[in-house]
């Protein structure tokens, strides 16, 4: 069915059978896909631009205090991961908590990264809410010039991972401490993880 471009109507004009056919009717034919055709034609497209972006999340339910005073990057807990099969060879990973630091004197000096596997990964091109990159493997939660200690903290931050496509890989979030000091997540609260394919797009 051929498109008709559409008719701009004026004060008074008569809406007659012939419009109501052109302009709805035949229009509406014309802008329908068809499905089988749709289908031929997606089948030339790349699987991975197909697939829905997300193909990992987690909501981890904390309800103890789960308390961390390594001084050097070690994963939360046992169960705060994410496990997922990749589409691509690079995840965008994303990581949501609330946590305490609490220890005497000093300013606060805490930092996060993440695990695959038993590797730490990179940062280099971490995106983080509330704080900064601190290094390629470690970022600070916040400004290590404010003083927090006691208070309930937000963190939020993204980074592109490398993984191998179809193969399942585990991700982790870690947290290492200044001495003397301790991170615990929040009680009661929750960790989110994500994975999204984003190497298709690269």
């Amino acid at each position: 069915m051929a498109w008709t471009a559409p008719k701009t109507w004026a004060r008074n004009d008569p809406l007659n059978a012939d419009n109501l056919n052109t302009f709805i009717r035949d229009n509406q034919a014309a802008l329908r896909v068809d499905t089988e055709d749709a289908k031929a034609k997606l089948a030339n497209v790349h699987p991975a631009y197909l697939s829905p972006l997300l193909v990992g999340e987690a909501v981890i339910g904390i309800n103890q205090w789960l308390s961390i005073t390594s001084t050097s990057l070690v994963i939360w807990h046992a169960n705060c991961k994410l496990t997922f099969t990749p589409k691509t060879d690079k995840v965008l990973f994303g990581v949501q908590f609330l946590f305490y630091y609490t220890g005497a004197g000093g300013q606060s000096d805490f930092r996060f990264g993440l695990q695959k596997g038993a590797a730490n990964v990179s940062l280099s091109h971490t995106e983080v809410v509330g704080g900064s990159l601190g290094s390629t493997n470690e970022l600070y939660s916040i400004s290590t010039h404010q003083d927090l200690r006691n208070d309930e903290i937000g963190i939020s931050y993204r980074a592109p991972v490398s993984v191998t496509r179809a193969a399942e890989v585990t991700i982790s979030p870690t947290v290492k401490v200044k001495s003397g000091f301790t991170a615990s997540l929040a009680n009661p609260s929750a960790m989110i993880l994500t994975a999204l394919d984003v190497g298709a797009y690269e």
